[in-house]
């Protein structure tokens, strides 16, 4: 969870300031579907793959990008849930982490084994850890 929170954080990061992205993620995160949020990777995968031809081709990038749409579908949304008169989406640790927290507590696996290192495509990989994993 925190490497998808990161994720989406980082590629937020050049149209929505990292400090503010608590509420788009836990709107993100906890009143869409995974369906949506895999959109949310479409669309930056996307934008970087026009990033690429367009430097190979003239050098210039396109000024609306997939990312930009969908922003804008999420800003939407939060509208619709703002005028819904709910209150703001819970934050993400009372929703993911501390969740996750109180049921690693709950089974006994604190402190646990990490995961094994995730292969990544042209990189190093990835070692899935929490605060809990021993080394």
């Amino acid at each position: 969870m925190h490497l998808l929170c990161s994720s989406v954080r980082h590629l937020m990061a050049p149209d929505i300031a990292s400090a503010s992205t608590e509420a788009w993620l836990g709107l993100l995160l906890t009143t869409s579907t995974l369906e949506r949020i895999m959109e949310f990777f479409v669309a930056a995968a996307k934008d970087e793959s026009v990033k690429v031809a367009a430097a190979d081709a003239n050098g210039h990038s396109p000024t609306w990008t997939n990312r930009m749409e969908f922003m804008w579908q999420m800003r939407r949304d939060w509208g619709e849930f703002v005028a819904s008169g709910a209150l703001t989406p819970p934050k993400l640790s009372e929703v993911w982490f501390e969740a996750a927290q109180r049921e690693i507590c709950r089974r006994g696996a604190i402190p646990h084994e990490c995961e094994e290192v995730v292969p990544v495509l042209h990189g190093p990989g990835v070692a899935l850890r929490c605060e809990f994993c021993e080394e």
